[in-house]
């Protein structure tokens, strides 16, 4: 068993690892064309998520892909917002999409990004600025997860634009009659 420990939630307790594997190793890699052509409305979802937190780092290494019930499990996140220059990352990916090719050529059905970016619209600000506040606990100062904050907060509007301005080199495999999945939010 790897090393971990225990976690408890409403009185349940969960054994948690960093070990991805149950032998040691490396996962083996996530098949993002499976996953896109069998989910693509999941897919649109991370898609949707990677490019609101600027995740740029969603290699088929950076998930792991179960195959038999099509359940995807995203793991590191730690070149995101902040990633390794602080704010430096976060002004740099201001006007920018950058999600990783492994994953973003193999969406070809966009219908569903729609519907994420209204579920992500919804998420109230407070719960944003109350999620990057948790931050301090990991050693980011009052001054970066408040620019966190109003980063996520202000990069949710930008994000249709963003993606139709970049959707031609993002998604190279994207079905041209499918690419409306904002209507009127552009």
């Amino acid at each position: 068993m790897p090393i971990g420990f225990i976690l408890e939630r409403d009185g349940k307790p969960y054994y948690c690892s960093a070990e991805a594997t149950v032998l040691g190793g490396e996962a083996p890699d996530a098949d993002f064309f499976d996953f896109a052509s069998n989910k693509p409305d999941l897919a649109a979802g991370i898609v949707m998520f990677d490019s609101w937190i600027c995740n740029e780092d969603r290699s088929e290494k950076n998930a792991i892909y179960d195959p038999f019930d099509q359940e995807m499990f995203l793991i590191d996140h730690g070149r995101a917002l902040l990633g390794v220059d602080g704010l430096e990352t976060l002004l740099a990916m201001d006007k920018k999409i950058a999600l990783h090719p492994d994953f973003a050529k193999h969406i070809s059905d966009a219908s569903a990004f729609g519907d994420w970016y209204n579920r992500l619209m919804q998420i109230p600000e407070y719960m944003i600025t109350d999620a990057t506040k948790q931050g301090e606990q990991l050693g980011i100062s009052p001054t970066d997860y408040s620019a966190v904050a109003k980063f996520l907060i202000e990069r949710r509007a930008k994000l249709p634009l963003l993606l139709d301005r970049n959707k031609n080199s993002l998604f190279p495999n994207l079905k041209a009659c499918l690419w409306s999945p904002f209507g009127g939010a552009l």
